[in-house]
């Protein structure tokens, strides 16, 4: 579904001042590809791991895309994981999913500012 959310989270962040490191939620969907991947930056000040050693602000932002991607049987944990990780986190998580009914994706929801973007009707893009 297109309807802008990665676009108008990374415009959020770079208008706020952060830096953005994104990671696509079906990469990183077990318990222990989270830990690995995502808690050292949730724990961090310093992006430099994680850009290449490029200079950054010490504020950033982690978006996690599709989410809901991490709810299937073969993913036990990441969801429970991502929970975890985002009561602890010293800076900005913004997860985002296209099913937002996913029992798991609920569950997750109550940790999360719950803001829904609608698809765009045709006469809404028209130039």
């Amino acid at each position: 579904m297109i309807s802008g959310k990665t676009t108008t989270a990374h415009l959020v962040c770079k208008e706020l001042g952060f830096d953005v490191v994104e990671f696509n939620a079906s990469d990183t969907r077990s318990k222990k590809q989270l830990q690995n991947h995502v808690s050292e930056l949730l724990s961090s000040t310093s992006l430099s791991p994680f850009l290449g050693g490029k200079s950054v602000t010490k504020k950033h932002a982690l978006l996690m895309d599709e989410v809901d991607g991490m709810a299937g049987n073969e993913d036990r944990g990441g969801v429970q994981e991502l929970i975890i990780l985002i009561k602890n986190a010293k800076c900005p998580v913004i997860c985002m999913c296209n099913d937002r009914n996913h029992p798991k994706i609920r569950t997750l929801s109550n940790y999360c500012f719950d803001l829904r973007f609608h698809k765009p009707k045709l006469e809404q893009i028209k130039v």
